[in-house]
C-alpha cells in the first residue's frame, strides 16, 4: 500500500500510527516506499470508536495537509463509512460496503481544519487485492 501512496502521489505529512505491533509494522513497511517519511505519532487507536479515532484526528496540528491514520477494525471501517459522504464516489462506497480488510486504504477529503473533518467525500476505497 505504501508503493500505490507514493505511485498516487498521495504522500502524508503526518502519519498517527496506534502503537500496537502489528501496526508498527505495517508503518514500517509503508513509510519504506515512499519518497519522505512524513512525521509519525504514536496514537491509542488499539480498540478506539470511530468517534475516538475522529477525536485523535481533530487534534491534529493544522499545518499538517494530508494525514495517514494506521489503526484497527472495527474503528477504521465505521469512521471511513461515517466520513463517506454527499459527491463520494460510487464505486468506492461500494469496496468499503463489500469488506474493509487488513491494509485496505480508504482516501477521504475535505475542506476546513482538522477540528471539523466532516462533511468529507470518500474518493478512493483501495484494497490490496484490488491492487492485483
Amino acid at each position: 500500500m505504501g508503493r500505490e501512496l507514493a505511485a498516487r502521489g498521495w504522500l502524508p505529512d503526518l502519519a498517527l500510527v496506534s502503537p500496537a505491533l502489528r501496526t508498527r509494522d505495517t508503518w514500517r513497511l509503508v513509510a519504506a516506499e515512499l519518497p519522505v517519511p512524513p512525521r509519525i505519532a504514536f496514537k491509542a487507536l488499539y480498540d478506539a470508536s470511530a468517534a475516538d479515532i475522529l477525536s485523535q484526528i481533530g487534534q491534529t496540528d493544522a499545518s499538517s495537509g494530508s494525514l495517514l491514520v494506521i489503526g484497527h477494525n472495527p474503528g477504521l471501517e465505521h469512521l471511513a463509512r461515517q466520513l463517506a459522504g454527499p459527491g463520494s464516489d460510487a464505486k468506492a462506497l461500494k469496496r468499503l460496503e463489500e469488506k474493509f480488510p487488513t491494509a485496505a486504504l480508504a482516501r477521504v477529503v475535505f475542506e476546513g481544519d482538522w477540528s471539523v473533518v466532516s462533511p468529507a467525500r470518500l474518493t478512493h476505497c483501495l484494497r490490496p487485492k484490488d491492487l492485483g
